[in-house]
């Protein structure tokens, strides 16, 4: 029976984002109910999620949650990636707008 186990804790913390004793360790975030499996994991989606940290796309002006998904939307939505990507993230964090010209695509 552990698929049925494994499928219900699966259920429980995807669509509930409830506890289960394989996922003991919840958000920080009072009014998140995700719950994961080591306390290194919800720190990290707490830091990911919660943090605040915004990063605005300069290219269009997309939003993203965090550096991490901010570079791969440069590399699948722009074909951008590596030191280009850095110099853009620098740029976006003063608030510059840039050009499609600015850009050096790979």
């Amino acid at each position: 029976m552990l698929a049925g186990e494994l499928g219900l804790n699966m259920h429980l913390r995807n669509k509930h984002g409830g506890y289960s004793s394989r996922t003991p360790f919840k958000c920080a975030e009072s009014s998140c109910n995700m719950y994961y499996e080591t306390e290194k994991k919800a720190r990290d989606h707490f830091r990911h999620v919660h943090s605040g940290e915004k990063v605005t796309c300069p290219i269009c002006d997309r939003v993203s949650i965090n550096k991490v998904y901010f570079k791969r939307h440069l590399r699948r939505m722009h074909g951008i990636a590596g030191s280009e990507a850095d110099r853009l993230i620098v740029e976006s964090e003063r608030g510059e707008k840039l050009k499609i010209d600015d850009i050096k695509h790979p």
